[in-house]
């Protein structure tokens, strides 16, 4: 416990024997700070592509699974507005990135639509009593054990 004390009691400073001076350190901030907005816009349009990518892919995957549930024309216009969000993501335009990838998910709701019309379908007939569980029936438990 006294070395801690002692060593409480002295204080620090360090300092550089042929390190950055202080003003070099100055410029770097100053630097950092007029370019955190060029970095903000950077990771912003790194994340807009992220997105738009894994959202064509998901548009992919889901189009080869429940494809046949939409028609031809919907489906169409599905893969067209994936293509033009592909297509997009290779142009580096934020915006645009953004306006096509809303504009794929707004016509891949049709395919989400028609993948639950299909499950809610094939839930109907469980739900009408089609099951093998046999008659419930109300009953009380009694305890014969005498004391």
């Amino acid at each position: 416990m006294q070395k801690i004390k002692a060593l409480a009691k002295n204080k620090l400073s360090i300092k550089s024997d042929g390190g950055l001076s202080e003003a070099e350190i100055e410029q770097m901030v100053k630097d950092a700070e007029v370019n955190a907005t060029a970095d903000k816009a950077k990771r912003e349009a790194i994340d807009a592509k992220n997105q738009a990518d894994a959202l064509v892919h998901s548009t992919d995957k889901t189009l080869e699974e429940h494809g046949d549930k939409v028609d031809s024309e919907t489906k169409d216009s599905i893969v067209k507005a994936k293509e033009e969000l592909a297509e997009a993501i290779k142009q580096d335009n934020v915006d645009d990135i953004k306006s096509k990838q809303e504009a794929l998910i707004k016509v891949s709701q049709k395919l989400g639509e028609a993948i639950y019309k299909d499950a809610q379908a094939q839930q109907a007939p469980e739900a009408n009593g089609n099951n093998d569980e046999g008659e419930v029936i109300d009953a009380e438990v009694v305890n014969e054990e005498k004391k």
